[in-house]
């Protein structure tokens, strides 16, 4: 188990707030309007969290089980799209692990990002292309216009594709408009979203404009060039060094395959992928495994074509080095993370947050485990102490608190989570990776201390963020 990290409490308050009766606000990101209706991102994951929220309780395992199940149900359309494909079992497994263990869909799974739910889309896609079922392909579409604009151009190519009678020919480039029942899908997701909005367009567009601007790409096309092909896989050079190959050999691959005019409906949506993202997206290593998923589609047709009796002992140590590297980093986190297992656990440390909560009308900052805590107590309000505007009036409140690391100067102790660990190896006491250990509920007695601490704070996170910057 990760630690409960921004993203995750960012993207799971406004369906929280929704849940209980405040609209799709929010009073965490830091956009104009959000207080109103929450539109910084398109709202499919935040529709999904109002879903699952309904049926499990709320905890971070609560939160965190649905991206599980996203990954294993996109694992089962996978499996069931190579093989429709001919591709033999070992095969099979084999690719179908790769992508199990690709490092930004297995450290998004755990870390509630739209990444899982992206995969499981796009298998889904596949699946209906295999079968020729356009109705689960225009589902699967539709469903990728309200996840993230990431997925924008497989969704516009599959759209295409489903107005063609064959091929992914562009001979006639309006005959993919004409309306047929396929359209019936992406048209009545449409007005149920503008409902959800109220019709509120114009908030719409400020805030996704807003939020766009933190990941657009940089400046000058040789900078776009380079940020997208090689900085973009800076992580995976060390830990995954054949995901940047497999992107670049089926780049070029599906790019000449097209220039020929023989490209599939997988080769367009790969190439159309790399170029938007190139111009518009900024490197961001954890939105990969889209990249992955789309190049590992291009080369269906092939695997489909080896035969057991085909493959030599050569092909047996090459498969062997590759699976081996996949799953070095993978196994070395969760290793870890069993090891840790008390000082991760989130249950434990949510209630003794609980236990030495102060009396009287409270707001905490400094770790976002916290947020699972005040959402369920309604003396107690969570604020992001690196996102600005604070939405919050500090004089409001009896107690301001802040969970940090270590005692601060003009700051009261409230408690310190502490374990043993004598039992552990030394190996592990060394390791820099964070867990729940060893952390302070720390109350400041006023609030021109709290603010001063606060911008300290904030300075300290962003000198941070900016060095492990990916652009």
């Amino acid at each position: 188990m990760p630690l409960a990290w921004v993203d995750e409490v960012a993207g799971l308050e406004p369906a929280v707030n929704f849940s209980q009766g405040r609209g799709f606000t929010s009073k965490l990101w830091p956009y104009d309007g959000v207080e109103e209706l929450f539109l910084a991102y398109l709202p499919l994951q935040g529709w999904l969290h109002i879903i699952f929220q309904s049926i499990l309780d709320f905890s971070v395992y609560g939160v965190r089980l649905p991206y599980a199940l996203f990954l294993v149900t996109g694992g089962l359309f996978w499996f069931s799209y190579m093989k429709s494909r001919g591709s033999i079992t070992l095969v099979t497994l084999f690719i179908l692990i790769l992508i199990l263990n690709e490092k930004s869909l297995f450290e998004t799974t755990r870390a509630v990002r739209v990444e899982p739910i992206s995969f499981l889309l796009l298998a889904a896609a596949f699946y209906g292309i295999v079968k020729s079922n356009k109705h689960i392909v225009s589902i699967a579409l539709s469903l990728m216009l309200f996840l993230h604009p990431n997925m924008w151009p497989s969704a516009l190519i599959l759209f295409i594709w489903i107005g063609r009678e064959n091929s992914l020919s562009f001979g006639k480039p309006l005959h993919w408009l004409k309306p047929n029942i396929y359209w019936i899908y992406p048209t009545v997701f449409l007005c149920f979203f503008l409902l959800f909005i109220e019709g509120n367009i114009s908030l719409l567009f400020s805030q996704l404009i807003a939020q766009f601007e933190r990941h657009e790409a940089s400046l000058g096309l040789f900078t776009k060039i380079s940020d997208h092909f090689v900085t973009r896989f800076w992580p995976y050079y060390l830990t995954q060094p054949f995901v940047p190959l497999l992107v670049y050999f089926t780049f070029f691959r599906s790019t000449h395959r097209i220039s020929r005019q023989t490209g599939s409906v997988t080769d367009y949506m790969l190439v159309f992928t790399h170029i938007c993202w190139m111009l518009a997206i900024g490197p961001m290593h954890r939105y990969n495994s889209v990249l992955v998923i789309l190049s590992l589609a291009t080369l269906i047709p092939w695997l489909a074509t080896i035969h057991q009796d085909t493959l030599k002992w050569k092909h047996y140590l090459l498969a062997g080095i590759i699976f081996t590297t996949s799953m070095v980093d993978v196994s070395a986190r969760q290793i870890l993370a069993r090891v840790q297992y008390e000082e991760r656990n989130p249950t434990s440390f949510i209630e003794w947050l609980d236990t030495n909560m102060p009396k009287g009308k409270s707001i905490v900052t400094g770790h976002e485990i916290a947020y699972y805590q005040a959402a369920q107590n309604n003396n107690l309000d969570f604020f992001l102490y690196n996102t600005e505007p604070y939405r919050f009036n500090f004089e409001d409140y009896e107690n301001l608190l802040l969970i940090h690391n270590s005692p601060l100067d003009n700051t009261e102790v409230m408690g310190y989570y502490s374990l043993d660990q004598s039992a552990q190896p030394n190996w592990v006491k060394n390791n820099s990776s964070l867990t729940y250990n060893n952390l302070y509920l720390l109350r400041i007695n006023n609030t021109t201390e709290y603010r001063t601490i606060l911008n300290k704070l904030r300075k300290k996170n962003t000198e941070k963020s900016n060095k492990e910057r990916y652009n």
